[in-house]
């Protein structure tokens, strides 16, 4: 997924916005999303089991509402998730757990702006 993003607010600490997402998010989760913080942008990508992640890894890049641009990418190619703010990458990709892989979604859309069931708008 590649996005150019210009955040309206900045997060409080501990606080999520939701940039983009695809997928079934009640319990059990699958598919992806982003998620924008204080601190940075967040990818996560679930595997049918509950809430839990089958990746969650993190970019620190504190985004500054209303004034920038950024352009963020996520990737994940059958093993390994990645992020990228602005060329930047994670410090490593993560792999997923060969026993709790990435399940995408079956059901669920496609949001910006928001989580695909309209929470962390």
């Amino acid at each position: 997924m590649e996005a150019w993003l210009k955040p309206a607010v900045e997060n409080a600490a501990g606080t999520l916005t939701c940039a983009l997402s695809s997928g079934r998010f009640g319990d059990p989760r699958t598919g992806w999303l982003i998620y924008q913080s204080d601190t940075g942008w967040n990818f996560r990508t679930y595997y049918n089991s509950g809430l839990a992640t089958a990746v969650n890894i993190a970019v620190e890049a504190p985004p500054v509402a209303g004034t920038w641009w950024y352009h963020v990418v996520a990737t994940w190619n059958g093993t390994v998730g990645k992020i990228y703010v602005d060329g930047a990458a994670s410090e490593e990709g993560l792999p997923s757990d060969p026993e709790n892989p990435y399940v995408p979604p079956a059901s669920g859309s496609f949001r910006f702006g928001a989580r695909a069931d309209n929470a962390f708008l």
